[in-house]
């Protein structure tokens, strides 16, 4: 039996999923990411229950970990974007969860090695990720910023599946598929 729940990056909803869980004494838990409230981690521990952690690298023995270093791959991926010359890439995030924050960090630190950081180029936003949240703030982005290199603008977290009339009119012709982000679910 497979039992799933989602959490909203929430530490108390995610107590209560583990705890409710754990009595059911499962034989696995896949959990994502390594941010995790003191409560939780002691749960974990104290269960006995083999645990994974999705989506990030696990740098403590003994903590099992199955991702990649968001942080690392936004710098690679920010910096073949410069290699290939371009130079106003944006960074648009919704939901403000550890990963985001550590992409967010691998895109700063490229573009500023890069000469080319500008804050104006970066909006970011905790509410929870939807396609309006995604419109909103790249009507944001172009509001201050209105020539981004748009083809190459960075999307994390946000779903995007179609854009309201006004930003498809912006957008017609200078985007023919946006990036992904490293988790999207569009």
């Amino acid at each position: 039996q497979t039992l799933m729940g989602v959490t909203h990056y929430q530490p108390a909803e995610e107590d209560a999923l583990l705890r409710s869980y754990l009595a059911h004494r499962p034989a696995g838990l896949l959990v994502t990411g390594l941010d995790r409230s003191d409560a939780a981690r002691q749960m974990i521990a104290a269960s006995d229950v083999p645990c994974v952690h999705l989506m990030e690298t696990a740098p403590t023995p003994g903590v099992y970990g199955v991702g990649l270093s968001q942080m690392d791959a936004a710098r690679t991926l920010t910096e073949h974007l410069l290699q290939r010359g371009r130079r106003r890439i944006a960074y648009v995030a919704g939901q403000l969860d550890p990963r985001v924050m550590q992409r967010a960090e691998g895109y700063r630190a490229a573009m500023c090695a890069a000469g080319c950081y500008d804050p104006q180029l970066e909006v970011l936003d905790p509410a929870s990720t939807s396609m309006a949240l995604g419109a909103r703030l790249l009507e944001s982005l172009l509001e201050r910023h209105p020539d981004p290199e748009l083809p190459k603008v960075f999307i994390s977290e946000l779903v995007i599946d179609e854009l309201p009339p006004a930003i498809a009119a912006i957008l017609d012709g200078l985007v023919a598929a946006l990036p992904p982000g490293f988790t999207d679910r569009a």
